[in-house]
């Protein structure tokens, strides 16, 4: 009869936490998701965005693949921080009621990430290259014309050194 006994815990629990189901498991193992991806999007794109990048060979996908890896990395942790902070919140307004907190805690990342994704992009390049884009552009200097496209001239002296000059 003490197998039944609802004063026992159940094996494998710890005590003092309370019981997570399957499903709000599996929506803290999605949490990083929406920022990993946001991450890499925006690192691969800022790459695109520098200032006189040569994009004849394949080089350039190489490291925007390295950019976009970084930012994803930033987006895992960004986004498994931020999960944890709102998740501690919810759980607090709604206790015992865990996997409510957990999808409410996803759609706010889903939503926050989304949001997120075009001033990051809008604002990353101006803190990684603000050097070259605040170069001024050079004007191409116009070449003086040539001399042996011109008329020979009439005078003497002026004569000899042209046709010294454009023989």
């Amino acid at each position: 009869m003490a197998e039944n006994d609802p004063a026992q815990p159940e094996p494998g629990s710890v005590p003092g936490r309370p019981k997570q189901s399957l499903a709000a498991g599996f929506l803290k193992l999605c949490w990083p998701l929406p920022g990993a991806l946001t991450g890499a999007a925006v690192g691969f794109h800022v790459y695109f965005r520098q200032p006189g990048l040569n994009t004849d060979t394949a080089a350039p996908l190489v490291f925007a693949g390295f950019w976009a890896f970084c930012g994803l990395l930033v987006g895992i942790v960004g986004s498994s921080a931020a999960a944890w902070l709102i998740e501690r919140g919810l759980r607090r307004w709604l206790p015992g009621k865990p996997l409510i907190t957990t999808s409410l805690t996803l759609l706010w990342l889903i939503g926050f990430c989304y949001v997120l994704h075009a001033p990051l992009e809008a604002r990353l390049p101006e803190l990684f290259w603000p050097a070259l884009q605040k170069l001024p552009v050079r004007q191409q200097a116009v070449p003086p014309p040539s001399p042996c496209s011109q008329a020979a001239p009439t005078e003497r002296k002026a004569r000899q050194a042209w046709d010294l000059e454009c023989r």
